[in-house]
């Protein structure tokens, strides 16, 4: 149970750090561009951290890109959401700058849960791959 608190810190604090740069990004693009484009450059500009970040550092697990790589598919599921929604709260005239606060708390779970899923799933096909915790005990 501590573990998963220690991670779901971990996750907050990354994710956090995410969140401000790309929201930075946003409110400074949804200025001059439709919502919609500016969500999606946003998105891009955190994907790269999402990939190579949170593997190691808040799920604590080897197996480099290819579960950067499955995180990075999740994050990209979870921006078609976020997406829709932007488009929806924009379609029922709720301001730019405030609508982005509600995707960002769908996003944020979806996210979360979407990366201990696949996490999970690229476990049983990375040999070798274990959570870091354990080989450190290991060594």
């Amino acid at each position: 149970m501590q573990d998963r608190i220690a991670e779901i810190g971990r996750y907050l604090f990354a994710g956090s750090a995410n969140t401000l740069s790309t929201m930075a990004v946003y409110q400074l693009l949804v200025a001059n561009l439709e919502p919609a484009v500016a969500y999606s450059l946003a998105w891009l500009v955190g994907l790269l951290m999402v990939a190579v970040v949170y593997p190691k550092f808040v799920f604590r697990v080897t197996g480099g890109w290819a579960r950067g790589g499955a995180i990075a598919l999740t994050y990209a599921a979870v921006f078609v959401v976020g997406l829709t929604l932007i488009k929806l709260l924009e379609s029922l005239t709720i301001h730019n700058r405030l609508s982005i606060f509600l995707v960002l708390a769908v996003t944020t779970t979806m996210s979360y849960f979407g990366s201990r899923i696949a996490i999970a799933r690229t476990s049983s096909r990375l040999k070798g791959a274990r959570p870091l915790r354990r080989q450190e005990s290991e060594a």
